[in-house]
């Protein structure tokens, strides 16, 4: 019986977790997905299914975890370097003058007995350098996470779209474009200011432990930290997946002429082909009923920039 008890424990915790675990990829793929309509211009032309949500956000959290890694890695080389460069300055000091190295620990003293002096506790001063951090940095970097978004109907208008400020337009050029490396690599500078917001919030819930209000105190690093949170799932599905869609050749019924040559499969459902043409700037419905031969072929992006072949279906 208490084996059984334990397995049944144990399944109802994995379900629970299976459960959060497809919630949270659900909503980071709802908001990648509705970024990138957005982005594009086709906002109610195309309804995705819930897998296709669960999909977009596994891949929004595997790349953020490519990243992430990245730059761990990097902050480890670059501890180890300062850890070496350190040592290397310590030990002469050590060996050759411990005159040197005495006074450098006397003045330590001084400035550890200078802040006893103080009316509030080293805890009060280290949560103020936090504060600054998040008012005079991090805060500012919001127009970072907003710029993105504020990118609209690109399809249709090209970079000509971007209404902001240079960087603004500047970020629509490389859409367009399809300069991937630029996009990510902005990207990746938003990630870092999500951990960096992350990386305070965790130090201000260390140092206010003992202090009075601590929820109060930690309210405004809470607010920037969740507002990064839900701006980077958004600014993902503008500036990394790439607009590629199958190119597909239609053959219609006598009465009906064919359209252009060059059509993107936006979408296909049992009720109706969803196709852009990019000859007149315009999303096309086409009833299935009316489809005598559809021909899939080559993968390319929206925007002509891209045109790697991929083998026909």
């Amino acid at each position: 019986m208490g084996v059984l008890r334990g397995i049944g424990v144990f399944v109802g915790w994995l379900s629970g977790s299976l459960t959060g675990i497809g919630a949270v990829l659900y909503a980071c793929g709802f908001l990648v997905s509705r970024a990138q309509l957005h982005l594009l211009g086709l906002d109610g032309v195309l309804a995705y299914s819930n897998q296709h949500f669960i999909q977009e956000g596994g891949k929004f959290f595997l790349f953020v975890a490519g990243v992430v890694t990245e730059v761990v890695l990097a902050a480890v080389a670059a501890l180890v370097v300062v850890a070496v460069v350190v040592l290397l300055g310590y030990l002469p000091v050590r060996l050759l003058r411990p005159a040197l190295l005495a006074r450098l620990q006397a003045g330590g003293a001084r400035v550890g007995a200078l802040h006893a002096r103080m009316p509030w506790s080293w805890r009060t001063s280290v949560y103020g350098g936090l504060l600054v951090i998040l008012l005079f940095h991090l805060l500012p970097h919001l127009r970072e996470f907003n710029r993105p978004l504020d990118l609209s109907n690109l399809l249709y208008a090209g970079p000509e779209a971007a209404e902001g400020d240079r960087a603004q337009t500047l970020l629509a050029t490389w859409l367009v474009r399809g300069e991937s490396l630029s996009l990510r690599r902005y990207f990746a500078g938003l990630l870092y200011l999500q951990l960096e917001a992350g990386a305070v919030l965790l130090l201000a819930w260390r140092v206010t432990t003992p202090l009075r209000q601590r929820g109060l105190l930690l309210a405004p690093f809470v607010v920037v930290a969740a507002l990064f949170t839900a701006y980077l799932p958004l600014a993902y599905g503008v500036l990394v997946p790439e607009a590629r869609y199958n190119v597909v050749s239609l053959r219609l019924g006598a009465d009906r002429a064919a359209p252009a040559s060059t059509l993107f499969l936006l979408e296909k459902t049992d009720q109706e082909f969803v196709l852009w043409d990019p000859r007149e700037g315009r999303v096309l419905w086409v009833p299935r009923g009316e489809v005598k031969l559809a021909k899939i072929g080559e993968v390319r992006n929206l925007f002509g920039g891209d045109r790697r072949p991929a083998p026909a279906r």
